[in-house]
């Protein structure tokens, strides 16, 4: 009875998987087809703007207080100041166990 059982249950996970990737396949022709109307650029422009957003970390943080105690704000201040930090942490010369 387990083998009967797995073998229909095989026979139905290819069959949903199949339906799934007619519809998914459906659904990309008419976003596609969509994109190619007179509104397609716009809407383009806002779905690769919906992906990047989605992308993004969840928290980002605004400010940032370094090693020595500065307050950073901005992003480009505050990925300079991460960079050195790591630049200064991978470079670090560690003691060897002999043995």
């Amino acid at each position: 009875m387990c083998a009967e059982a797995t073998v229909a249950y095989k026979k139905a996970n290819k069959k949903t998987k199949t339906e799934a990737a007619k519809a998914k396949s459906r659904a990309y022709k008419n976003l596609y087809d969509s994109l190619s109307e007179k509104d397609g650029q716009r809407k383009g422009t806002r779905i690769a703007k919906q992906k990047n957003s989605e992308a993004q970390d969840v928290y980002r943080a605004k400010i940032v207080r370094e090693s020595r105690g500065k307050v950073l704000k901005g992003e480009a201040q505050i990925g300079e100041s991460w960079k050195e930090y790591y630049q200064q942490f991978m470079n670090v010369e560690n003691p060897r166990v002999k043995g």
